[in-house]
Protein backbone atom coordinates (compact mmCIF):
# COMPACT_ATOMS: atom_id res chain seq x y z
CA UNK A 1 0.00 0.00 0.00
CA UNK A 2 1.20 3.47 -0.88
CA UNK A 3 -0.26 6.78 0.40
CA UNK A 4 0.14 10.16 -1.24
CA UNK A 5 -1.41 13.18 0.55
CA UNK A 6 -2.49 15.57 -2.20
CA UNK A 7 -4.00 18.29 -0.03
CA UNK A 8 -4.11 18.93 3.71
CA UNK A 9 -5.81 21.84 5.50
CA UNK A 10 -7.31 22.37 8.92
CA UNK A 11 -10.72 21.36 7.65
CA UNK A 12 -9.90 19.31 4.50
CA UNK A 13 -7.83 16.28 3.54
CA UNK A 14 -7.32 14.52 0.21
CA UNK A 15 -5.09 11.52 -0.35
CA UNK A 16 -4.44 8.91 -3.03
CA UNK A 17 -4.04 5.30 -1.88
CA UNK A 18 -2.59 2.65 -4.18
CA UNK A 19 -2.94 -1.14 -3.96
CA UNK A 20 -6.01 -1.12 -1.72
CA UNK A 21 -9.77 -1.62 -1.98
CA UNK A 22 -12.97 0.06 -0.89
CA UNK A 23 -13.59 -2.70 1.67
CA UNK A 24 -10.53 -1.47 3.59
CA UNK A 25 -11.36 2.25 3.52
CA UNK A 26 -15.10 2.00 4.07
CA UNK A 27 -14.88 1.06 7.82
CA UNK A 28 -12.72 4.14 8.43
CA UNK A 29 -15.19 6.31 6.52
CA UNK A 30 -18.11 5.00 8.58
CA UNK A 31 -16.25 5.60 11.85
CA UNK A 32 -15.53 9.18 10.75
CA UNK A 33 -19.24 9.75 10.18
CA UNK A 34 -20.95 7.91 13.05
CA UNK A 35 -18.45 6.75 15.71
CA UNK A 36 -16.12 9.72 16.24
CA UNK A 37 -17.10 11.69 19.42
CA UNK A 38 -17.63 15.43 19.28
CA UNK A 39 -18.93 18.27 21.53
CA UNK A 40 -22.31 19.81 20.66
CA UNK A 41 -24.90 21.87 22.51
CA UNK A 42 -27.55 19.63 24.04
CA UNK A 43 -29.40 21.78 26.63
CA UNK A 44 -30.55 25.41 26.13
CA UNK A 45 -32.21 27.56 28.82
CA UNK A 46 -34.07 30.71 27.66
CA UNK A 47 -34.62 33.71 29.94
CA UNK A 48 -38.24 34.87 30.04
CA UNK A 49 -39.42 38.34 30.97
CA UNK A 50 -38.01 41.84 30.44
CA UNK A 51 -34.28 42.38 30.00
CA UNK A 52 -32.56 45.64 31.03
CA UNK A 53 -29.28 47.02 29.75
CA UNK A 54 -26.69 49.16 31.61
CA UNK A 55 -28.76 52.30 31.11
CA UNK A 56 -31.91 50.69 32.49
CA UNK A 57 -33.68 50.37 29.14
CA UNK A 58 -36.02 47.41 28.99
CA UNK A 59 -36.17 44.84 26.17
CA UNK A 60 -38.68 42.09 25.57
CA UNK A 61 -37.17 38.59 25.53
CA UNK A 62 -38.81 37.59 22.25
CA UNK A 63 -37.42 36.76 18.84
CA UNK A 64 -38.89 36.27 15.36
CA UNK A 65 -38.12 32.52 15.62
CA UNK A 66 -39.49 29.92 18.01
CA UNK A 67 -37.22 28.86 20.86
CA UNK A 68 -37.05 25.31 19.47
CA UNK A 69 -35.65 26.56 16.15
CA UNK A 70 -33.01 28.68 17.87
CA UNK A 71 -32.01 25.69 20.08
CA UNK A 72 -31.70 23.53 16.97
CA UNK A 73 -29.42 26.09 15.30
CA UNK A 74 -27.26 26.32 18.40
CA UNK A 75 -26.89 22.55 18.44
CA UNK A 76 -25.46 22.56 14.90
CA UNK A 77 -22.69 25.05 15.74
CA UNK A 78 -19.19 23.44 15.60
CA UNK A 79 -17.97 23.35 19.21
CA UNK A 80 -14.16 22.94 19.55
CA UNK A 81 -13.48 19.42 20.79
CA UNK A 82 -10.50 17.99 22.65
CA UNK A 83 -11.07 14.31 23.30
CA UNK A 84 -8.21 14.23 25.81
CA UNK A 85 -10.01 16.67 28.13
CA UNK A 86 -13.63 15.54 28.00
CA UNK A 87 -15.55 12.32 28.41
CA UNK A 88 -19.13 11.19 28.07
CA UNK A 89 -21.48 12.67 30.67
CA UNK A 90 -23.35 9.41 31.37
CA UNK A 91 -20.14 7.65 32.49
CA UNK A 92 -18.50 10.66 34.14
CA UNK A 93 -17.61 10.76 37.84
CA UNK A 94 -20.36 13.36 38.31
CA UNK A 95 -22.94 10.66 37.41
CA UNK A 96 -24.57 12.79 34.71
CA UNK A 97 -25.04 15.98 36.74
CA UNK A 98 -22.49 17.89 34.65
CA UNK A 99 -18.97 19.01 35.49
CA UNK A 100 -15.91 20.56 33.74
CA UNK A 101 -14.81 17.03 32.77
CA UNK A 102 -17.85 16.37 30.60
CA UNK A 103 -19.57 19.70 29.77
CA UNK A 104 -18.86 23.20 28.40
CA UNK A 105 -21.14 26.11 29.40
CA UNK A 106 -21.98 28.96 27.00
CA UNK A 107 -23.98 32.18 27.35
CA UNK A 108 -25.59 34.44 24.76
CA UNK A 109 -26.84 37.97 25.62
CA UNK A 110 -27.78 40.18 22.69
CA UNK A 111 -30.15 43.13 22.23
CA UNK A 112 -31.70 44.41 19.01
CA UNK A 113 -31.82 45.64 16.46
CA UNK A 114 -29.01 43.35 15.27
CA UNK A 115 -28.13 39.94 13.81
CA UNK A 116 -26.92 37.35 16.27
CA UNK A 117 -23.87 35.37 15.03
CA UNK A 118 -21.93 32.43 16.36
CA UNK A 119 -19.24 34.79 17.69
CA UNK A 120 -21.81 36.13 20.20
CA UNK A 121 -21.92 32.71 21.91
CA UNK A 122 -19.29 33.06 24.64
CA UNK A 123 -17.83 30.15 26.67
CA UNK A 124 -17.90 30.31 30.47
CA UNK A 125 -14.28 29.53 31.19
CA UNK A 126 -11.43 28.97 28.76
CA UNK A 127 -11.65 31.14 25.64
CA UNK A 128 -10.16 28.36 23.47
CA UNK A 129 -13.61 26.78 23.34
CA UNK A 130 -15.01 29.75 21.43
CA UNK A 131 -16.44 28.82 18.05
CA UNK A 132 -13.83 29.28 15.29
CA UNK A 133 -16.25 30.09 12.51
CA UNK A 134 -17.65 33.32 13.94
CA UNK A 135 -19.91 34.36 11.06
CA UNK A 136 -22.63 31.74 11.32
CA UNK A 137 -26.01 33.59 11.65
CA UNK A 138 -28.41 32.43 14.36
CA UNK A 139 -31.32 34.94 14.50
CA UNK A 140 -32.14 38.55 13.59
CA UNK A 141 -33.56 40.81 16.34
CA UNK A 142 -35.75 43.88 15.82
CA UNK A 143 -36.01 47.05 17.90
CA UNK A 144 -36.93 46.31 21.53
CA UNK A 145 -36.15 42.61 21.22
CA UNK A 146 -33.43 40.78 23.16
CA UNK A 147 -32.19 37.24 23.78
CA UNK A 148 -30.55 35.80 26.87
CA UNK A 149 -29.73 32.10 26.98
CA UNK A 150 -27.48 29.57 28.75
CA UNK A 151 -26.34 26.52 26.75
CA UNK A 152 -24.57 23.30 27.74
CA UNK A 153 -22.41 21.27 25.34
CA UNK A 154 -21.71 17.57 25.89
CA UNK A 155 -19.91 14.78 24.07
CA UNK A 156 -21.82 12.55 21.65
CA UNK A 157 -21.62 10.46 18.49
CA UNK A 158 -22.97 10.96 15.00
CA UNK A 159 -24.96 7.74 15.28
CA UNK A 160 -27.16 9.50 17.90
CA UNK A 161 -27.72 12.81 16.05
CA UNK A 162 -26.29 14.65 13.05
CA UNK A 163 -25.12 17.54 15.26
CA UNK A 164 -22.38 15.24 16.61
CA UNK A 165 -20.98 14.48 13.15
CA UNK A 166 -17.48 15.92 12.78
CA UNK A 167 -17.03 15.54 9.02
CA UNK A 168 -19.09 15.95 5.90
CA UNK A 169 -18.57 14.90 2.30
CA UNK A 170 -16.47 11.80 3.07
CA UNK A 171 -16.00 10.07 -0.26
CA UNK A 172 -14.05 7.20 -1.84
CA UNK A 173 -13.54 7.44 -5.61
CA UNK A 174 -11.77 5.28 -8.15
CA UNK A 175 -8.67 6.80 -9.63
CA UNK A 176 -9.56 8.07 -13.15
CA UNK A 177 -7.54 7.29 -16.27
CA UNK A 178 -8.23 9.73 -19.14
CA UNK A 179 -6.41 9.35 -22.45
CA UNK A 180 -6.58 11.29 -25.75
CA UNK A 181 -5.40 9.76 -29.04
CA UNK A 182 -3.72 12.69 -30.81
CA UNK A 183 -3.78 10.89 -34.18
CA UNK A 184 -7.57 10.56 -34.19
CA UNK A 185 -8.56 13.76 -32.28
CA UNK A 186 -9.74 16.57 -34.56
CA UNK A 187 -9.07 19.17 -31.81
CA UNK A 188 -12.59 20.53 -32.14
CA UNK A 189 -12.68 21.50 -28.46
CA UNK A 190 -16.19 20.25 -27.71
CA UNK A 191 -14.89 18.19 -24.79
CA UNK A 192 -13.33 21.28 -23.23
CA UNK A 193 -16.64 23.13 -23.08
CA UNK A 194 -18.73 20.23 -21.79
CA UNK A 195 -16.38 18.89 -19.04
CA UNK A 196 -17.93 19.89 -15.64
CA UNK A 197 -14.58 19.64 -13.82
CA UNK A 198 -12.53 21.54 -16.48
CA UNK A 199 -9.86 18.88 -16.79
CA UNK A 200 -9.48 19.42 -20.58
CA UNK A 201 -7.49 22.34 -22.00
CA UNK A 202 -5.64 23.47 -25.14
CA UNK A 203 -1.91 23.50 -25.59
CA UNK A 204 -0.47 24.80 -28.87
CA UNK A 205 -3.84 24.29 -30.52
CA UNK A 206 -4.19 20.66 -29.35
CA UNK A 207 -6.61 19.29 -26.79
CA UNK A 208 -4.82 17.70 -23.80
CA UNK A 209 -5.67 16.43 -20.33
CA UNK A 210 -4.83 18.90 -17.53
CA UNK A 211 -2.95 18.19 -14.33
CA UNK A 212 -6.20 18.21 -12.35
CA UNK A 213 -7.45 15.01 -14.06
CA UNK A 214 -7.86 13.44 -10.60
CA UNK A 215 -10.96 15.62 -10.21
CA UNK A 216 -12.67 13.68 -13.01
CA UNK A 217 -16.02 12.29 -11.84
CA UNK A 218 -16.20 9.67 -14.64
CA UNK A 219 -19.33 11.21 -16.19
CA UNK A 220 -18.16 10.33 -19.76
CA UNK A 221 -19.59 13.57 -21.13
CA UNK A 222 -16.39 14.14 -23.13
CA UNK A 223 -16.62 10.64 -24.65
CA UNK A 224 -20.24 11.13 -25.70
CA UNK A 225 -19.59 14.48 -27.44
CA UNK A 226 -16.45 13.28 -29.19
CA UNK A 227 -17.17 12.71 -32.91
CA UNK A 228 -14.92 10.07 -34.50
CA UNK A 229 -13.14 10.89 -37.74
CA UNK A 230 -14.08 9.10 -40.94
CA UNK A 231 -10.73 7.33 -41.16
CA UNK A 232 -10.83 6.17 -37.49
CA UNK A 233 -13.12 3.16 -38.17
CA UNK A 234 -15.59 4.34 -35.49
CA UNK A 235 -12.97 4.63 -32.73
CA UNK A 236 -13.23 7.75 -30.52
CA UNK A 237 -10.25 9.87 -29.58
CA UNK A 238 -11.06 10.02 -25.81
CA UNK A 239 -11.05 7.05 -23.44
CA UNK A 240 -12.15 7.31 -19.78
CA UNK A 241 -11.46 4.36 -17.43
CA UNK A 242 -10.72 3.82 -13.75
CA UNK A 243 -8.51 1.64 -11.54
CA UNK A 244 -10.34 -0.30 -8.79
CA UNK A 245 -7.16 -0.76 -6.71
CA UNK A 246 -6.19 2.90 -6.89
CA UNK A 247 -8.48 5.10 -4.77
CA UNK A 248 -8.94 8.77 -3.87
CA UNK A 249 -10.09 9.41 -0.29
CA UNK A 250 -11.23 12.88 0.78
CA UNK A 251 -13.38 14.55 3.46
CA UNK A 252 -14.11 17.92 5.06
CA UNK A 253 -14.57 18.78 8.75
CA UNK A 254 -16.78 21.39 10.44
CA UNK A 255 -13.69 22.92 12.16
CA UNK A 256 -14.52 21.40 15.53
CA UNK A 257 -11.42 19.22 14.99
CA UNK A 258 -8.62 19.34 12.45
CA UNK A 259 -8.72 17.00 9.47
CA UNK A 260 -5.58 15.17 10.57
CA UNK A 261 -6.75 14.71 14.20
CA UNK A 262 -10.03 13.34 12.93
CA UNK A 263 -8.27 10.66 10.89
CA UNK A 264 -5.95 9.68 13.74
CA UNK A 265 -8.80 9.36 16.23
CA UNK A 266 -10.81 7.26 13.79
CA UNK A 267 -7.92 4.87 13.24
CA UNK A 268 -7.47 4.58 17.03
CA UNK A 269 -11.18 3.74 17.45
CA UNK A 270 -10.95 1.15 14.70
CA UNK A 271 -7.88 -0.41 16.31
CA UNK A 272 -9.58 -0.59 19.72
CA UNK A 273 -12.60 -2.29 18.18
CA UNK A 274 -10.39 -4.94 16.60
CA UNK A 275 -8.49 -5.41 19.86
CA UNK A 276 -11.71 -5.83 21.86
CA UNK A 277 -13.00 -8.30 19.30
CA UNK A 278 -9.79 -10.32 19.56
CA UNK A 279 -9.92 -10.36 23.37
CA UNK A 280 -13.58 -11.39 23.43
CA UNK A 281 -12.80 -14.12 20.93
CA UNK A 282 -10.07 -15.50 23.17
CA UNK A 283 -12.45 -15.40 26.14
CA UNK A 284 -15.11 -17.23 24.17
CA UNK A 285 -12.63 -19.88 23.04
CA UNK A 286 -11.56 -20.43 26.65
CA UNK A 287 -15.13 -21.17 27.77
CA UNK A 288 -16.46 -24.64 28.77
CA UNK A 289 -18.39 -25.04 25.56
CA UNK A 290 -15.31 -24.51 23.46
CA UNK A 291 -13.33 -26.92 25.67
CA UNK A 292 -15.91 -29.62 24.97
CA UNK A 293 -15.69 -28.93 21.26
CA UNK A 294 -11.88 -29.17 21.38
CA UNK A 295 -12.06 -32.47 23.32
CA UNK A 296 -14.50 -33.93 20.80
CA UNK A 297 -12.25 -32.91 17.93
CA UNK A 298 -9.23 -34.49 19.64
CA UNK A 299 -11.16 -37.74 20.22
CA UNK A 300 -12.23 -37.81 16.58
CA UNK A 301 -8.62 -37.29 15.48
CA UNK A 302 -7.45 -40.16 17.72
CA UNK A 303 -10.14 -42.46 16.34
CA UNK A 304 -9.13 -41.59 12.78
CA UNK A 305 -5.48 -42.33 13.59
CA UNK A 306 -6.42 -45.71 15.09
CA UNK A 307 -8.45 -46.59 12.01
CA UNK A 308 -5.57 -45.66 9.73
CA UNK A 309 -3.16 -48.09 11.54
CA UNK A 310 -3.42 -51.51 9.77
CA UNK A 311 -2.15 -54.55 11.82
CA UNK A 312 0.27 -57.02 10.20
CA UNK A 313 -1.84 -60.11 11.03
CA UNK A 314 -5.20 -60.28 9.38
CA UNK A 315 -8.02 -60.44 11.88
CA UNK A 316 -9.82 -63.80 12.05
CA UNK A 317 -13.24 -63.86 10.53
CA UNK A 318 -16.18 -64.76 12.70
CA UNK A 319 -17.65 -68.23 11.89
CA UNK A 320 -20.83 -68.28 9.87
CA UNK A 321 -23.32 -70.92 10.95
CA UNK A 322 -25.44 -72.45 8.17
CA UNK A 323 -28.47 -74.49 9.21
CA UNK A 324 -30.18 -76.85 6.70
CA UNK A 325 -33.66 -78.08 7.53
CA UNK A 326 -35.79 -80.60 5.63
CA UNK A 327 -38.92 -79.25 3.98
CA UNK A 328 -42.24 -80.07 5.58
CA UNK A 329 -44.12 -82.98 3.90
CA UNK A 330 -47.22 -82.22 1.87
CA UNK A 331 -50.63 -83.53 2.85
CA UNK A 332 -51.17 -87.21 2.13
CA UNK A 333 -47.43 -87.91 1.75
CA UNK A 334 -45.18 -89.74 4.14
CA UNK A 335 -42.79 -87.42 6.07
CA UNK A 336 -39.33 -87.23 4.61
CA UNK A 337 -36.66 -88.04 7.18
CA UNK A 338 -34.95 -84.70 8.09
CA UNK A 339 -31.16 -84.71 8.39
CA UNK A 340 -29.48 -83.48 11.52
CA UNK A 341 -28.74 -79.76 11.68
CA UNK A 342 -25.37 -79.23 10.08
CA UNK A 343 -23.09 -76.35 11.15
CA UNK A 344 -20.39 -75.47 8.67
CA UNK A 345 -17.56 -73.25 9.76
CA UNK A 346 -15.31 -71.72 7.10
CA UNK A 347 -12.14 -72.08 9.15
CA UNK A 348 -12.62 -75.89 9.57
CA UNK A 349 -13.71 -76.88 6.05
CA UNK A 350 -10.20 -76.98 4.62
CA UNK A 351 -8.86 -78.95 7.61
CA UNK A 352 -11.59 -81.60 7.36
CA UNK A 353 -11.05 -82.03 3.64
CA UNK A 354 -7.32 -82.63 4.22
CA UNK A 355 -8.04 -85.19 7.00
CA UNK A 356 -10.49 -87.09 4.79
CA UNK A 357 -7.91 -87.21 1.98
CA UNK A 358 -5.24 -88.60 4.34
CA UNK A 359 -7.64 -91.28 5.69
CA UNK A 360 -8.61 -92.25 2.16
CA UNK A 361 -4.97 -92.71 1.17
CA UNK A 362 -4.15 -94.72 4.30
CA UNK A 363 -7.08 -97.22 4.05
CA UNK A 364 -7.23 -99.70 1.16
CA UNK A 365 -9.76 -99.06 -1.43
CA UNK A 366 -12.94 -100.96 -0.64
CA UNK A 367 -15.44 -102.15 -3.13
CA UNK A 368 -18.39 -99.92 -3.30
CA UNK A 369 -21.37 -101.41 -1.61
CA UNK A 370 -24.40 -101.99 -3.72
CA UNK A 371 -27.04 -99.53 -3.04
CA UNK A 372 -30.29 -101.09 -1.87
CA UNK A 373 -32.96 -101.03 -4.47
CA UNK A 374 -35.82 -98.79 -3.56
CA UNK A 375 -38.94 -100.66 -2.61
CA UNK A 376 -41.67 -100.25 -5.18
CA UNK A 377 -44.50 -98.18 -3.95
CA UNK A 378 -47.77 -100.05 -3.71
CA UNK A 379 -50.02 -99.27 -6.56
CA UNK A 380 -53.40 -97.99 -5.76
CA UNK A 381 -56.06 -100.54 -6.70
CA UNK A 382 -59.64 -99.89 -7.49
CA UNK A 383 -61.89 -100.72 -4.58
CA UNK A 384 -64.05 -103.87 -5.16
CA UNK A 385 -67.70 -103.54 -5.90
CA UNK A 386 -68.59 -105.68 -2.87
CA UNK A 387 -67.03 -103.15 -0.55
CA UNK A 388 -69.10 -100.40 -2.15
CA UNK A 389 -72.34 -102.36 -1.68
CA UNK A 390 -71.55 -102.96 1.99
CA UNK A 391 -71.04 -99.28 2.57
CA UNK A 392 -74.38 -98.49 0.94
CA UNK A 393 -76.16 -101.03 3.21
CA UNK A 394 -74.56 -99.51 6.29
CA UNK A 395 -75.81 -96.07 5.28
CA UNK A 396 -79.36 -97.41 4.79
CA UNK A 397 -79.34 -99.08 8.22
CA UNK A 398 -78.20 -95.84 9.85
CA UNK A 399 -81.05 -93.99 8.11
CA UNK A 400 -83.57 -96.59 9.37
CA UNK A 401 -82.35 -96.35 12.96
CA UNK A 402 -82.69 -92.58 12.87
CA UNK A 403 -86.29 -92.92 11.70
CA UNK A 404 -86.97 -95.46 14.42
CA UNK A 405 -85.66 -93.18 17.13
CA UNK A 406 -88.10 -90.43 16.16
CA UNK A 407 -91.34 -90.73 18.18
CA UNK A 408 -94.24 -91.88 16.02
CA UNK A 409 -97.85 -91.04 16.67
CA UNK A 410 -99.87 -94.07 17.58
CA UNK A 411 -101.85 -95.26 14.61
CA UNK A 412 -105.41 -96.31 14.96
CA UNK A 413 -105.92 -99.93 14.38
CA UNK A 414 -107.08 -100.57 10.90
CA UNK A 415 -110.39 -102.14 10.44
CA UNK A 416 -110.29 -105.51 8.98
CA UNK A 417 -111.11 -105.63 5.40
CA UNK A 418 -114.00 -107.57 4.29
CA UNK A 419 -113.24 -111.22 4.01
CA UNK A 420 -110.28 -111.02 6.44
CA UNK A 421 -110.23 -112.26 9.94
CA UNK A 422 -109.05 -110.03 12.68
CA UNK A 423 -105.36 -110.41 13.41
CA UNK A 424 -104.39 -111.27 9.85
CA UNK A 425 -103.52 -107.70 8.92
CA UNK A 426 -101.01 -107.41 11.77
CA UNK A 427 -99.28 -110.56 10.70
CA UNK A 428 -98.94 -109.25 7.15
CA UNK A 429 -97.29 -106.05 8.45
CA UNK A 430 -94.73 -107.87 10.48
CA UNK A 431 -93.85 -110.04 7.52
CA UNK A 432 -93.38 -107.01 5.29
CA UNK A 433 -91.09 -105.36 7.85
CA UNK A 434 -89.01 -108.49 8.13
CA UNK A 435 -88.56 -108.61 4.38
CA UNK A 436 -87.42 -104.99 4.32
CA UNK A 437 -84.88 -105.64 7.10
CA UNK A 438 -83.52 -108.66 5.17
Amino acid sequence: MKLDVKELKDNYLKMVIEKTSTSFLNPIRRILISELPKMAIEDVEFHLGPIRDETGKEYESVTPLFDEIIAHRLGLLPIPTDLKLFGFRDICVCKGEGCPNCTIMYTLNKKGPCTVYSKDLEPLGDAKFAIKNQNIPIVKLDEGQAILIYATAILGKGSEHAKWQTISGASIRYYPEVKIDAEICDNGGGCIDICPMNIMKRDDGKVIVGDNFEDCILCNACVEICVPRQDSAGKKAIEVNYNENHLIFSYETDESMTALDVLKESIAIFTNKLRNFSENLETALAGPLWEEIIEEEEEEEEEEEEEEVVPEEVAEEEPVEIVIKAPEPAEGEEPIPSPDEISIFPETIEGKEEESKEEAEAEPEAEPEAEPEPEPEPEEKDEPEEKVEEEEKVEEEEAVTEEAEEPEEPEEPKEAEEGEEPGESEEKDTEENAEEDA
